[in-house]
């Protein structure tokens, strides 16, 4: 994500200024230091006083919360892919505080995609207009690489909430396979890992005479890296913790109410 965030960027007119990492790599004139070093370069530069500058963290979660209190420190505006924090309210809780007291702005989501979030939106409608037709059962399949640490995927159990609220009847989540027949309110969610897929998700409505599917399926890690890039230009002007559901409302003003 760092190479492909640096190169969107780069594509989009922002200048990526510096880098951290645990790992050396070099892209387009960037070769970044170690992370261990952020705090000291920060506070021997320029960086943390420059205009229009924002942080972009896609580490672990707990490199995320521990240089939190950094950024914030210099009042950085923050965008984070970092997961296995914001599941949890109490952690959301403390850093929303955190950033509010700071008087600056973050924006954080497991997937900057805006062809995945778009797929949200569109599953919520679908889920509602399926309810009211009635007879319809729903499912998810995701399907991931081998290295993949988590199953389901976020985005597919993002998914699975979205249809639950769109389909009341909908009240339990499935993950993997049966042992038996499985009850009209569970919701199935199927997991493939395979080869090197990027990431496919697919959405299944239907009932006893016709089937309509919703499929996103990633081919790079370009449009995570694109869609990042918007949540900089997002966040880098307002104060608050915000989502990616945020900016999909603000970008998609006319279509979503």
């Amino acid at each position: 994500m760092g190479r492909a965030f640096i190169s969107s960027a780069n594509e989009q007119g922002h200048s990526v200024v510096a880098a951290y990492d645990t790992h050396d790599f070099d892209i387009k004139g960037i070769k970044p230091s170690h992370i261990s070093n952020l705090d000291t370069d920060l506070t021997s530069s320029n960086l943390a006083r420059m205009e229009n500058r924002v942080i972009v963290d896609f580490t672990l979660c707990d490199a995320f919360i521990k240089n939190l209190d950094t950024y914030l420190k210099y009042k950085l505006p923050v965008v984070t892919g970092t997961t296995g924090w914001f599941t949890y309210p109490e952690v959301l809780k403390s850093v929303t505080e955190k950033v509010n007291a700071a008087g600056t702005g973050l924006i954080y989501s497991g997937n900057f995609s805006l062809g995945v979030q778009a797929t949200y939106l569109i599953t919520d409608l679908a889920s509602k207009l399926f309810n009211k037709i009635g007879g319809f059962d729903a499912s998810i399949i995701e399907e991931h690489h081998i290295r993949k640490a988590d199953s389901p995927s976020g985005t597919a159990a993002e998914l699975g909430k979205i249809i639950m609220k769109g389909m009341p009847n909908k009240t339990k989540i499935l993950n993997g396979n049966a042992p038996c027949k499985i009850s009209p309110e569970e919701l199935q969610i199927s997991a493939i890992r395979r080869s090197k897929v990027f990431g496919t998700h697919i959405v299944n409505f239907e009932d006893e005479n016709q089937f309509v599917e919703i499929k996103h399926r990633s081919d790079s890690r370009k449009h995570f890296a694109q869609g990042a890039v918007k949540a900089v230009d997002f966040i880098k002007d307002k104060k608050g913790v915000y989502n990616m559901q945020d900016l999909v409302k603000e970008l998609f003003a006319e279509y979503v109410k």
